[in-house]
């Protein structure tokens, strides 16, 4: 899932593989530069997930519901964590 930030940069979270077998719980941080795009690896989500949403709101980016492994209800997730873009950490 991904969100542009108020400064312009993208900010990419979890996301599950082709096979349908592995759900990540990485972020990153995206600049779009004249020479190119500049990728930087954030510390990994608390709970991997995909389908999920996420906002802002002063300085901090939200990552709310979406799913993890498990067939039909047992697979939802019910929580939200918050990432700090000063601290960086989730």
């Amino acid at each position: 899932v991904g969100i542009t930030l108020p400064n312009g940069q993208m900010m990419l979270t979890g996301g599950i593989n082709s096979s349908l077998t592995s759900i990540k719980a990485v972020a990153y941080t995206i600049t779009v530069r004249e020479e190119g795009l500049e990728v930087h690896e954030e510390l990994s989500m608390l709970q991997s997930r995909y389908t999920h949403t996420m906002c802002y709101l002063n300085n901090y980016v939200y990552a709310m519901g979406g799913r993890y492994f498990g067939a039909g209800v047992a697979g939802v997730l019910s929580q939200c964590e918050r990432f700090s873009l000063v601290s960086k950490t989730w």
